[in-house]
């Protein structure tokens, strides 16, 4: 769980890109929250979604976020993606959540644990993202 923020970002913007065949790459505004036990972290900037990305599955971007974490359970409907993320081999943490994409606009929501099985830390994510344009320049 060690980059899920950055992680939730990229998601976000991306899996933006894919649920709907006329929003593929380009610039795209992101906010997003991860509060780790009572720690609140935030971000928020632009992202540019291009090549691959765009192209990629819900599953391949999840798996990306960390080499030590997979998609155990992944389904999709309609405009949602539902999915358990879980990491093994430090840190150790699981997700559950969902990628919501409608328009322009994409949210995603997720809450679970990191640390080790014995001492788990909850995890809440919460990230949206916003079409600007069609291109990244």
């Amino acid at each position: 769980m060690k980059y899920t923020l950055t992680a939730a970002a990229c998601l976000i913007t991306a899996s933006a890109a894919l649920a709907e065949p006329e929003v593929t790459e380009g610039l795209w505004s992101y906010q997003a929250t991860a509060t780790l036990g009572i720690m609140p972290i935030v971000d928020k900037g632009n992202y540019c979604i291009k090549g691959q990305q765009a192209s990629a599955s819900f599953e391949e971007l999840l798996n990306d976020i960390n080499p030590n974490c997979t998609v155990t359970d992944g389904t999709y409907d309609a405009s949602t993606y539902a999915f358990t993320l879980s990491c093994t081999g430090g840190p150790q943490g699981q997700l559950d959540g969902t990628v919501s994409v409608q328009g322009g606009q994409a949210t995603l929501r997720a809450t679970g644990w990191t640390g080790t099985i014995e001492s788990q830390v909850p995890v809440i994510v919460s990230a949206s993202a916003k079409k600007l344009r069609p291109t990244c320049s």
